[in-house]
Protein backbone atom coordinates (compact mmCIF):
# COMPACT_ATOMS: atom_id res chain seq x y z
CA UNK A 1 0.00 0.00 0.00
CA UNK A 2 1.45 3.40 -1.04
CA UNK A 3 2.46 5.58 2.28
CA UNK A 4 3.66 8.58 0.18
CA UNK A 5 2.22 11.97 1.66
CA UNK A 6 -0.90 13.21 0.10
CA UNK A 7 -1.05 16.59 -0.93
CA UNK A 8 -4.06 18.37 0.98
CA UNK A 9 -2.49 21.80 1.36
CA UNK A 10 -4.86 24.57 1.59
CA UNK A 11 -2.88 27.14 -1.26
CA UNK A 12 -6.32 29.13 -1.44
CA UNK A 13 -6.99 29.96 2.19
CA UNK A 14 -10.13 27.64 1.53
CA UNK A 15 -12.80 26.47 4.83
CA UNK A 16 -10.78 24.20 6.11
CA UNK A 17 -12.48 20.35 6.03
CA UNK A 18 -12.57 19.03 9.64
CA UNK A 19 -13.58 15.02 9.53
CA UNK A 20 -14.09 13.29 13.03
CA UNK A 21 -12.97 9.39 12.86
CA UNK A 22 -14.81 6.97 15.69
CA UNK A 23 -15.22 3.66 16.12
CA UNK A 24 -15.55 0.96 18.78
CA UNK A 25 -12.83 -0.19 20.95
CA UNK A 26 -10.77 -2.77 18.73
CA UNK A 27 -12.63 -1.59 15.76
CA UNK A 28 -9.66 -0.78 13.98
CA UNK A 29 -10.07 3.09 14.11
CA UNK A 30 -6.62 3.51 15.75
CA UNK A 31 -4.95 2.01 12.28
CA UNK A 32 -6.99 4.36 10.32
CA UNK A 33 -5.17 7.20 12.06
CA UNK A 34 -2.27 5.89 12.39
CA UNK A 35 -2.30 5.80 8.48
CA UNK A 36 -3.54 9.34 7.94
CA UNK A 37 -0.47 10.54 10.00
CA UNK A 38 2.10 8.29 8.18
CA UNK A 39 0.58 10.21 5.36
CA UNK A 40 1.85 13.78 6.71
CA UNK A 41 -2.37 14.46 7.20
CA UNK A 42 -3.14 16.54 10.81
CA UNK A 43 -4.77 14.01 13.21
CA UNK A 44 -5.96 15.31 16.79
CA UNK A 45 -5.80 11.99 19.09
CA UNK A 46 -8.43 12.97 21.89
CA UNK A 47 -6.99 9.53 23.60
CA UNK A 48 -3.98 10.96 23.78
CA UNK A 49 -4.76 14.06 25.65
CA UNK A 50 -6.73 12.20 28.09
CA UNK A 51 -4.10 10.14 28.90
CA UNK A 52 -1.90 13.25 29.46
CA UNK A 53 -4.28 14.81 31.50
CA UNK A 54 -3.85 11.60 33.95
CA UNK A 55 -0.05 12.58 34.55
CA UNK A 56 1.16 12.98 37.67
CA UNK A 57 1.24 16.30 38.85
CA UNK A 58 -1.68 17.02 36.86
CA UNK A 59 -5.11 18.78 38.52
CA UNK A 60 -7.32 15.68 37.22
CA UNK A 61 -4.60 13.11 38.23
CA UNK A 62 -5.50 14.58 41.96
CA UNK A 63 -9.16 14.55 41.27
CA UNK A 64 -9.05 10.75 40.45
CA UNK A 65 -6.78 9.81 43.07
CA UNK A 66 -8.84 11.62 46.00
CA UNK A 67 -11.26 9.77 44.62
CA UNK A 68 -10.55 6.24 43.97
CA UNK A 69 -7.56 6.08 46.61
CA UNK A 70 -4.16 5.05 46.36
CA UNK A 71 -4.84 1.44 45.55
CA UNK A 72 -5.07 2.90 41.87
CA UNK A 73 -1.15 3.76 41.70
CA UNK A 74 1.44 2.11 40.88
CA UNK A 75 5.06 1.89 43.29
CA UNK A 76 6.07 5.22 41.28
CA UNK A 77 2.95 6.62 41.76
CA UNK A 78 1.95 7.18 38.62
CA UNK A 79 -1.91 5.81 37.70
CA UNK A 80 -2.07 2.22 36.69
CA UNK A 81 -4.60 2.76 33.64
CA UNK A 82 -5.46 -0.98 33.80
CA UNK A 83 -6.26 -1.46 37.06
CA UNK A 84 -8.67 1.89 36.32
CA UNK A 85 -9.96 0.93 33.76
CA UNK A 86 -11.04 -2.60 35.15
CA UNK A 87 -12.84 -0.22 38.05
CA UNK A 88 -14.30 2.36 35.94
CA UNK A 89 -15.90 -0.15 33.41
CA UNK A 90 -17.19 -2.45 35.97
CA UNK A 91 -19.77 0.45 37.51
CA UNK A 92 -21.23 2.83 35.59
CA UNK A 93 -21.24 5.32 38.91
CA UNK A 94 -17.86 4.89 39.09
CA UNK A 95 -17.24 5.47 34.70
CA UNK A 96 -19.61 8.63 34.57
CA UNK A 97 -17.24 10.46 37.50
CA UNK A 98 -13.83 9.86 35.49
CA UNK A 99 -15.72 10.60 32.02
CA UNK A 100 -17.32 14.04 34.18
CA UNK A 101 -13.76 14.87 35.36
CA UNK A 102 -11.56 13.61 32.42
CA UNK A 103 -13.77 14.03 29.33
CA UNK A 104 -15.28 17.42 29.97
CA UNK A 105 -11.69 18.72 30.02
CA UNK A 106 -10.43 16.32 26.86
CA UNK A 107 -13.65 17.92 24.75
CA UNK A 108 -12.68 21.63 25.78
CA UNK A 109 -8.96 21.19 24.76
CA UNK A 110 -10.34 19.39 21.67
CA UNK A 111 -12.10 22.43 20.18
CA UNK A 112 -9.73 24.53 20.86
CA UNK A 113 -7.16 22.70 18.73
CA UNK A 114 -9.89 22.55 16.19
CA UNK A 115 -9.52 26.00 16.25
CA UNK A 116 -6.34 26.38 16.05
CA UNK A 117 -5.48 24.07 13.12
CA UNK A 118 -2.99 24.50 11.17
CA UNK A 119 -4.24 26.86 8.12
CA UNK A 120 -1.84 25.59 5.54
CA UNK A 121 -4.27 22.00 5.62
CA UNK A 122 -7.50 21.25 3.53
CA UNK A 123 -8.70 18.58 6.34
CA UNK A 124 -8.22 18.11 9.65
CA UNK A 125 -9.15 14.75 11.38
CA UNK A 126 -10.27 13.85 14.90
CA UNK A 127 -9.81 10.92 16.42
CA UNK A 128 -12.63 10.53 18.88
CA UNK A 129 -13.91 6.89 20.79
CA UNK A 130 -16.49 9.44 22.52
CA UNK A 131 -17.41 11.62 19.42
CA UNK A 132 -21.08 11.08 19.56
CA UNK A 133 -20.87 10.79 23.37
CA UNK A 134 -18.97 14.05 23.73
CA UNK A 135 -20.87 16.18 21.23
CA UNK A 136 -17.82 16.87 19.11
CA UNK A 137 -19.89 15.52 16.45
CA UNK A 138 -21.21 18.91 16.32
CA UNK A 139 -17.86 20.10 15.43
CA UNK A 140 -16.91 18.06 12.43
CA UNK A 141 -17.92 18.78 9.57
CA UNK A 142 -18.01 15.00 8.29
CA UNK A 143 -18.17 11.34 10.51
CA UNK A 144 -16.37 8.34 9.91
CA UNK A 145 -16.98 5.74 11.43
CA UNK A 146 -15.18 2.59 11.80
CA UNK A 147 -17.24 -0.59 12.09
CA UNK A 148 -15.93 -4.06 12.64
CA UNK A 149 -17.53 -7.18 14.22
CA UNK A 150 -17.57 -8.29 17.78
CA UNK A 151 -15.52 -11.20 16.63
CA UNK A 152 -13.38 -9.74 15.32
CA UNK A 153 -12.87 -6.67 17.73
CA UNK A 154 -12.60 -9.44 20.56
CA UNK A 155 -9.60 -11.21 18.44
CA UNK A 156 -7.33 -8.09 18.08
CA UNK A 157 -8.08 -6.29 21.92
CA UNK A 158 -7.33 -10.06 23.30
CA UNK A 159 -4.00 -10.52 20.61
CA UNK A 160 -3.30 -6.72 20.86
CA UNK A 161 -3.58 -6.10 24.94
CA UNK A 162 -3.93 -9.92 26.18
CA UNK A 163 -7.46 -8.52 28.01
CA UNK A 164 -9.76 -11.30 28.86
CA UNK A 165 -12.65 -11.66 26.63
CA UNK A 166 -15.04 -10.74 29.86
CA UNK A 167 -13.34 -7.80 30.50
CA UNK A 168 -13.19 -6.53 26.65
CA UNK A 169 -16.85 -6.92 26.57
CA UNK A 170 -17.65 -5.35 29.94
CA UNK A 171 -16.16 -2.23 28.04
CA UNK A 172 -17.99 -2.90 24.98
CA UNK A 173 -20.85 -2.37 26.72
CA UNK A 174 -20.38 1.08 28.90
CA UNK A 175 -20.35 2.32 25.19
CA UNK A 176 -22.81 3.30 22.70
CA UNK A 177 -24.24 0.48 20.66
CA UNK A 178 -22.65 0.37 17.49
CA UNK A 179 -25.73 0.16 15.27
CA UNK A 180 -26.67 4.16 16.61
CA UNK A 181 -22.99 5.07 15.84
CA UNK A 182 -23.36 3.73 12.35
CA UNK A 183 -27.04 5.29 11.71
CA UNK A 184 -25.15 8.68 12.92
CA UNK A 185 -22.16 8.35 10.64
CA UNK A 186 -21.82 9.91 7.68
CA UNK A 187 -19.21 7.31 6.44
CA UNK A 188 -18.78 3.58 7.82
CA UNK A 189 -15.80 2.29 7.22
CA UNK A 190 -16.14 -1.39 7.13
CA UNK A 191 -12.84 -3.23 8.91
CA UNK A 192 -13.20 -7.25 8.26
CA UNK A 193 -10.00 -7.59 6.46
CA UNK A 194 -6.62 -6.88 6.07
CA UNK A 195 -4.88 -3.70 6.71
CA UNK A 196 -4.46 -2.87 3.40
CA UNK A 197 -7.86 -3.54 2.49
CA UNK A 198 -8.41 -0.71 4.84
CA UNK A 199 -6.09 1.50 4.13
CA UNK A 200 -7.41 1.11 -0.14
CA UNK A 201 -10.43 2.55 1.76
CA UNK A 202 -9.24 5.56 3.52
CA UNK A 203 -7.12 6.77 0.33
CA UNK A 204 -10.52 6.38 -1.79
CA UNK A 205 -12.19 8.43 1.09
CA UNK A 206 -9.40 11.04 1.08
CA UNK A 207 -9.52 11.14 -2.82
CA UNK A 208 -12.97 11.97 -2.38
CA UNK A 209 -12.16 15.34 0.21
CA UNK A 210 -9.63 16.78 -2.08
Amino acid sequence: MNNDQINLTNKNNKKIIKVGITGGTGSGKSSVCNYLTKKGLQVIDSDAIARKLLDRGTVTYDLVVSHFGEKILKANGEINRQLLSSIVFGSSDELNFLQNVVTKETVEIVKKLLEKSRPEMKIIFLDAPLLFETGLDQDVDIVWFVLASQEKRLKRLSKRDGIPAFEIKKRMSAQMPEEQKEMLADIVIENEGSLDDLYSKVDKLLLQLI
